[in-house]
């Protein structure tokens, strides 16, 4: 029994390195066509529930899971424009993608507002079009617009919350894709706004819109 024990131990360290060796490829492969991961959600191993500060200068491994920071989002698009790719997976492993030309920003003054998405392309459906101009709420700092309850309380993680959200990418994870309090990761067009599926896999990205090369989104890799 302690031969085996040792050996399904050995075999999982040897998964875990190459997981970790796969992901350093494509995000080598990301960066030489220019696009930027600014969050990231895969396996459950990074906490998103967070207050402000974290949110606003950014947590997690880049290597991993992890949340850019809205402070550097802020700085990359308003000196240029920018485009924002989303590509999304669901526990089956089906995987849907949303894309928006005009993707920017507000200062931290502003609440970190969404002040633009532009136009919309994709598979997933344009969840994400109902936040735009709603300020960042985390569960310290409550810029939503629901007058009953904070939006990101009860871990729903930090987010553009209006009242409350069609999308949430920094929801709770769980691992089987169920979700019975509505707290999950989410993109509402996708599954017909319902809240119970929650989604295993979410990567965020975003490029100088000069270096668009919208013919090729299908082909970005993805995990």
């Amino acid at each position: 029994m302690l031969n085996t024990f040792i050996a399904h131990a050995v075999k999982y360290v040897e998964i875990a390195e190459d997981l970790k060796n796969q992901r350093k490829w494509l995000a080598e492969e990301l960066a030489e066509i220019g696009w930027i991961p600014i969050q990231r959600r895969f396996d459950g191993s990074e906490n998103f529930n967070r207050p402000w500060q974290d949110y606003m200068y950014g947590f997690g491994n880049r290597s991993g899971e992890f949340f850019v920071g809205l402070k550097e989002v802020h700085y990359r698009t308003q000196k240029r424009r920018h485009e924002l790719f989303i590509r999304l997976a669901n526990v089956s492993g089906n995987t849907r993608y949303a894309h928006y030309n005009d993707f920017r920003i507000g200062s931290e003054k502003e609440g970190y507002a969404l002040r633009s998405l532009g136009k919309y392309s994709g598979t997933a459906g344009d969840a994400l079009r109902a936040h735009e101009n709603r300020k960042f709420t985390t569960f310290d700092v409550d810029n939503d617009h629901n007058l009953v309850r904070n939006c990101a309380s009860n871990e729903y993680g930090g987010w553009w919350f209006g009242n409350c959200a069609y999308s949430s990418l920094n929801g709770k994870y769980y691992r089987d894709g169920i979700c019975n309090t509505a707290n999950g990761i989410h993109w509402g067009t996708w599954h017909g706004f319902n809240y119970t599926h929650s989604l295993t896999a979410v990567e965020m990205m975003i490029k100088p819109l000069s270096k668009s090369y919208k013919s090729n989104m299908n082909s970005i890799p993805f995990f």
